[in-house]
Formats: C-alpha cells, structure tokens, sequence
C-alpha cells in the first residue's frame, strides 16, 4: 500500500514544482521500497508458499519448540493466493511449517495443534500423579517415616490376628487347610506392611515361610572359586551324589537365597521324590549385581555340573521358582546358541518352572483382579522386584523379560506349573502358548486353588505337596535313569573324593 502511494503522489505531482534535489530523493526511495517488496516476495516463494499475488500486510512471529529450534513462521491478514490454490481470510494465518519442507504435506494445523495438546494433558498426568483416564489413580504412594514405623511396629500383633482368626473364619478358598490359610494370609500380611527394600524381602522369604527339613537328605557345599558357591542336595541313602539317578540344576530368585529354609525343604523333596542329586547356586544377585552377572554365575555353574562324575546331559534337568525361572530361560536361551555356533551341545534334557516370572512388565490388571485376596502377591511387592531386578535396562528387553525372545526353538521339553489363583497365572499360560508355536514339548499344570509357589509350602496341605509328586513325575520320565555308573565307579570316586575338599564327605556324628 505504501509503494502504490508513493507511486500515485509520485504520478499526481507537477515535475515542474519539484528541484532536482528532491526528484532523485524520490526516485531514491521508491527504489529502496521496491527493493523491499521484492526480498520479501522472494521469502515467501522460498517458504513453498508460491508467488503472491496480493499482499496487504505482513507479520513475523520467531518461535522455539521444545528441542530449543528457533523458526520464523510470517502471517498474511488478508485474502491471498498462491499458486496451488490455498487461501486464508480474515485473522492471521500462519504456515504449519516455515522454513523446512514437511514430510508430509497434508498435516494440517488443527492437527499439530490436537497432536499438541494431547502430548501436554499426558505430561500433565505425569507431573500431577493422576492417571489419564480420570479414574482413580491405581499405583500406591510411598510411605511416610510415621506410616512405615507404625507398619512395622504393629506387625506382630496382625500377625497373631491372623492366627486366631484362621481357626474359625470362612477359609479364603474351600479347599485349604487352616495350616496353608495362616501362612498364606502371613504372607500377605508380611508383604503388605513392611517397607520394600532388598533384606526385608529376603527376610520374608527366608523365615516367613513354614517348612520343615527333611531329615534323610545330605547337603553337601562346594566352592568353585571366585566367590561362586554351590550346594548338593540327595538322598542319604547314597553313598556319593554320583550314585543318583539323574541330576537337576535348581535355581531360585534373587529375592531370595539358597539358604533360606523355604528353598532348603523344597530342594530336599525334590532330591527324595526325584532320586536325584540337586545342585542350588549361589550367585550374585540384585541390586548388588546385575541379571547379566546373575546369568554369568548360573552358566559357570551349569557348565561345571555338566562335567562332574557321571553326570550327562541326558540326566541333567532345570527346575526354577518365579525370577529364577526367568533366568533358568536367559541360560537355556544362551546354551542354544552356543550349540548352534558349533560349541558343544549341553542343553539339559528337559526344564520344570515353578510360577515362571517371564514378563517383567505384567502381570496385567486383570490377573491382579483375580488373584485378589488369594494370592500373597501384590502390584506394589511386584513393581519393587521387577524395577530392582531389571537395573537400568527396560522391563520389555528379553535380557529381563525371556518371553520377548525371537525364537524359543530346539529349547528342551518343559514342564510349567502355577496355582489357579496366582498373579502369574496368565504368564504361564502365555509362556506355554509361545512354546508352543515355537515346536517344544510343553506341559502347563494349573493346580487347582493354590497359590504362587505353592510347592513351598508343601509342609501345609496335601495339594502343595503333590505339586512335588507332579514334578518327580515329569523329571523321571525325561531322564529315565538308565545311566547309573556301577558299584566299582563309585567307590573310585569315593576313594578319589577323601582328600578332596570339594567332594569330601560330612563327618559322620560322634557315638
């Protein structure tokens, strides 16, 4: 508007009337505003917004997105055109995009702006603790020092509630003894009112657990150096733990130890049921070690098992419970591509998982929802042990999570068992399914109204313990036991293991 102007005031004057002077500061400026108009026209052709055909006024809006990228977006206020026929009318319109070409050229402003604003209502949760959906927020808050202590202080006497409750009210489920009805309602109890740090996890599991040990079983320790403890578990009535029928690698998980008298009493039930010698490793656990260096400790000691006196892979098996299981899987995975990479092929002859824990990121919801007042498992005791676990890494990386593994082929048969109210009940399910579809022999056993592990507390009700008799079961009829070494053999070993601190035998008690 400014140069029609000047050019109609330049064009209404009298040349007569005008000095010299004056006419070349005129013509003067009339350059400088063409000059002007042209820069600007050139800038927006370069913005792919065509030649404009007519333009009233312009502004400049500078704006920094959040990576801190600083674009200079310009608005026309009046009616434009360009060449590809887009207009804007009235109010100020400015481009999606100055000054970088959109990889998609259809996305419009509404758009970006919808795009936008649901990307902050997200952040907006995050930052204010609510869930998305407006419903009620489902994650637990962190105690308070007071909230703790009181927790704490107050647990023995929950804990004799619950004892004088379990002899005369409703059992939870129908089926249960009052025997497994106080221990699982002290787990839960336990689990829920004490704060969640590693040593009080490995307390509950430790001592919260009823067992008693049976008394015809040996238990023999073994150190493989560089701080890699093992312990052999077999009958008593064998003279050598070579002398068993087959050989089975338990592991449990690092929310809990070898010693603890839970896994003591199963692992020795196991070793009677199965006639076998059962080796508990004590490896390196979170959150002092990582699930890799957890896994390194578990193969050095597999391997180890692999060549001791008359064991064969053919008589060897892998038993785990929950996070065990999950590295249980990470070292059967890791012996199959060595044998596929031209090492030596010790895949163990068959695997038996205990309320495997495959999925670091579940369970879902709705196994929450079922498990409910069954099971001692809880979303908050399970986010604790999945984010303590998984380190750093994310819970999704199949380091942590085996069941987002690529492929589950030439893994050895399997036996999977959980109980039907278990918050981990889905994943043994799944975990089958993927098996499955993968050409492994797969056997889910769901046992009816039990608990997670519920082999554990076989020392409460019948159903616990033929938990044990189901896994003997499968165990004997992978490895039939037909390779036993002969008498000569093992009295060689035997003669070879009294000047042996590895394989020394216990001093047998004074009379």
């Amino acid at each position: 508007d400014e140069y029609m102007s000047i050019k109609e005031e330049s064009a209404s004057v009298d040349d007569s009337e005008i000095t010299p002077a004056q006419a070349e500061a005129r013509i003067e400026k009339v350059n400088d505003e063409t000059n002007f108009f042209k820069f600007l026209r050139k800038d927006f052709e370069d913005l792919s917004l065509g030649p404009i055909k007519k333009a009233k006024t312009h502004r400049k809006r500078i704006r920094v997105n959040q990576d801190g990228q600083t674009t200079i977006e310009y608005a026309e206020e009046s009616r434009e055109e360009s060449e590809d026929g887009s207009q804007s009318q009235g109010s100020a319109h400015y481009p999606v995009e100055p000054r970088q070409k959109m990889e998609n050229k259809e996305a419009s402003q509404e758009d970006a702006a919808a795009a936008w604003r649901a990307q902050r209502a997200q952040k907006s949760c995050l930052h204010s603790d609510k869930p998305e959906d407006g419903g009620k927020k489902t994650e637990e808050k962190e105690w308070s020092t007071f909230e703790a202590t009181w927790r704490v202080s107050t647990l023995p006497f929950r804990l004799m509630r619950n004892s004088v409750l379990s002899s005369w009210k409703p059992k939870t489920r129908p089926s249960w003894s009052s025997e497994l009805e106080q221990a699982v309602t002290s787990l839960r109890t336990y689990i829920t009112n004490t704060p969640l740090n590693i040593s009080m996890v490995r307390m509950i599991m430790d001592r919260a657990i009823p067992t008693t040990l049976p008394e015809n079983v040996t238990r023999l320790p073994a150190d493989l150096g560089s701080n890699l403890k093992v312990c052999w578990s077999y009958p008593a009535s064998l003279r050598h733990q070579a002398e068993a029928a087959r050989f089975i690698l338990y592991l449990h998980g690092p929310e809990s130890s070898p010693s603890s008298i839970a896994h003591k009493g199963l692992v020795s039930r196991l070793a009677l049921e199965c006639h076998a010698a059962v080796v508990t490793v004590d490896y390196r656990r979170s959150p002092d070690s990582s699930a890799t260096e957890s896994l390194e400790d578990i193969v050095r000691a597999y391997k180890w098992l692999a060549t001791q006196p008359a064991v064969t892979p053919a008589q060897l098996l892998v038993m785990a419970d929950g996070l065990g299981a999950n590295l249980a899987m990470s070292l059967v995975a890791e012996l199959r591509d060595s044998a596929v990479k031209g090492e030596e092929d010790i895949l163990p002859a068959a695997c038996a998982f205990i309320s495997p824990w495959v999925d670091l990121a579940g369970p879902s919801d709705a196994a929450l929802t079922k498990s409910d007042g069954v099971d001692y498992l809880s979303k908050r005791y399970l986010s604790f042990l999945a984010t303590t676990f998984a380190g750093l890494m994310p819970l999704s990386d199949p380091a942590v999570s085996p069941i987002n593994l690529p492929s589950f082929k030439r893994f050895p048969p399997t036996l999977i068992s959980a109980g039907q109210f278990e918050a981990l009940a889905e994943q043994a399910q799944q975990l089958g399914t993927k098996l499955r579809e993968s050409g492994v022999k797969v056997e889910v056993d769901e046992a009816e109204d039990q608990v997670h592990s519920f082999q554990l507390l076989a020392g409460c009700h019948p159903a616990c313990a033929a938990g044990i008799l189901r896994l003997a079961v499968f165990a004997r009829r992978m490895s039939p036991g037909h390779m036993q070494i002969s008498t000569a053999e093992v009295d060689a070993l035997i003669e070879q293991a009294s000047s042996s601190d590895v394989f020394k035998p216990p001093d047998e008690p004074a009379a």
